[in-house]
């Protein structure tokens, strides 16, 4: 079987008179030489929660009328089109980090706009002193509890816009005053907020909103009813701790620079990734497994020869657990963790979200001053993993093939493998989740899902030096401290 495929890169300039970004030149394929780019939502080799990483693009073209610092810092539209599909297929939009020339010939590297989300706070112009950016969201939401992400309303509770502003969105308004006071480039980014299935030439009822907004973990208090755990009306507010006097200075978390750490700090509260879209190139908030991806299935005439490989065991979770240690000694903590674990089959994971300056913050007000405890937040992470409805769980199996297809994919998309390995001789079918794509023009397309075996050894010496000496660093500063304490200070 043949698949042809075509290319387009459209290559922009910014236009500081229009504060727009105007076309320079449309690449095709008779003059991109290769070309391919990478996309994930977890580490290589891992399956995690609250990743916040940049797709990357490269490609060796032809780009005549332009010079080296023209094309360092050009924005890339990259579009695909197979043979059998009518229209373009955006593949994402990518900002040039990197340009070198022979000729006319470029080698360029690229990253999309997470890329931006490494702008230093420091850069910010609206302020006299530096701040971190905990300092520039507590001084923009003075206290203010807030969802994860935004969602709409019909009654325009929010100010007459219908929309409720959730932490996600103020982040990328605050991170585009820092990029903006660094490039001179207005609203470079933009957040997606619509959840997956809504449709915005609908209209909802409010209850169809507030359903529609479930969609991520931890938007809703969980509460036990009957033994079950169960999503109230209530949305979670989630508080920013210690950026917003003196007297708070939590974990330090709050006082980093680089508003990529906020983004995983949230997403990993909503047990997913942040990602930029490919069809716009807007930051969203992605979930493992959902339903609104559908299911993509790879059969035997679709793999690149000796290219797959498939785990004989799954990941699963053990425990999930938000702990939280403030500095006036406050500490509390919540898990839920799996009875009667089958190791024989699985290799079991632990989900901790601690040192996070939204949980302490939430756990300041409903924990400390009126008295509930953390197990909405370890329950929504439990749920999250092993949601009730058919639709929306997932298996979590490591895999890694190459793919000669037609089919398109998402991060966090399930997959359905049938496949045969060389001992074999007949075809079994695997269930996974897709957290890495690798594309190349012409040249297939590498699908994976990270996860190491917890059961061997060499897993523990994996995860041993930069874990010890952080925690090791933390247990002397708490050793200092109390022994400060008893002296009076």
């Amino acid at each position: 079987m043949i698949i042809a495929e075509s290319i387009r890169v459209e290559v922009y300039k910014y236009n500081y008179a229009a504060h727009s970004y105007d076309l320079v030149t449309t690449l095709t394929e008779s003059s991109i030489i290769s070309a391919g780019g990478k996309r994930q939502c977890c580490a290589d080799g891992t399956f995690e929660i609250g990743g916040v990483y940049a797709a990357t693009f490269s490609m060796q073209a032809k780009i005549p009328g332009m010079t080296t610092f023209q094309v360092r810092g050009a924005k890339l539209r990259v579009r695909s089109k197979y043979g059998t599909e009518s229209a373009w297929h955006n593949m994402g939009t990518f900002w040039v980090t990197d340009a070198t020339r022979v000729g006319e010939i470029f080698s360029v590297n690229a990253q999309d706009s997470v890329g931006w989300l490494d702008t230093s706070s420091y850069n910010d112009t609206s302020s006299s002193a530096v701040s971190g950016v905990g300092k520039v969201l507590a001084d923009t939401k003075s206290g203010v509890g807030l969802g994860i992400d935004s969602y709409a309303l019909n009654d325009g509770e929010s100010g007459g816009d219908g929309l409720y502003r959730g932490w996600l969105e103020t982040l990328t308004d605050c991170t585009n005053t820092f990029i903006q006071s660094q490039t001179g480039v207005k609203k470079m980014l933009h957040w997606h907020w619509q959840p997956p299935g809504y449709d915005s030439t609908k209209t909802y009822t409010r209850a169809q909103l507030q359903d529609l907004s479930r969609w991520y973990c931890n938007s809703r208090i969980y509460t036990e009813i009957n033994g079950k755990w169960t999503p109230t009306v209530y949305r979670t507010p989630f508080y920013l701790y210690g950026a917003e006097s003196s007297t708070e200075t939590g974990t330090g978390a709050s006082d980093s620079d680089t508003p990529r750490d906020f983004y995983r700090y949230l997403a990993e509260l909503a047990f997913g990734f942040v990602y930029a879209r490919p069809e716009d190139g807007d930051l969203v908030l992605g979930q493992f497994g959902h339903h609104s991806y559908g299911t993509v299935s790879i059969g035997m005439s679709e793999i690149e020869y000796d290219s797959c490989e498939v785990a004989d065991y799954t990941l699963q979770a053990l425990k999930t657990l938000a702990r939280v240690e403030l500095e006036d000694n406050n500490s509390t903590w919540s898990s839920f963790t799996m009875t009667n674990p089958d190791y024989s089959t699985a290799a079991f994971q632990r989900f901790i979200i601690e040192s996070n300056p939204f949980l302490d913050g939430f756990a300041k007000k409903h924990v400390f001053q009126q008295g509930f405890d953390l197990k909405t937040i370890a329950h929504a992470m439990w749920i999250a993993r092993y949601p009730s409805a058919a639709g929306d769980q997932y298996s979590v199996r490591p895999f890694s093939c190459t793919v000669h297809s037609t089919k398109r994919f998402q991060l966090g998309q399930k997959i359905k493998l049938s496949y045969r390995d060389f001992h074999e001789t007949t075809a079994k079918s695997y269930d996974s989740i897709i957290t890495a794509i690798e594309w190349t023009f012409r040249g297939g397309t590498k699908l994976s899902c990270g996860g190491e075996d917890s059961r061997v050894m060499a897993d523990c010496i994996r995860s041993s030096k930069g874990d010890k000496v952080r925690k090791e660093a933390r247990n002397r500063c708490r050793a200092l401290e109390k022994r400060v304490q008893k002296l009076g200070g």
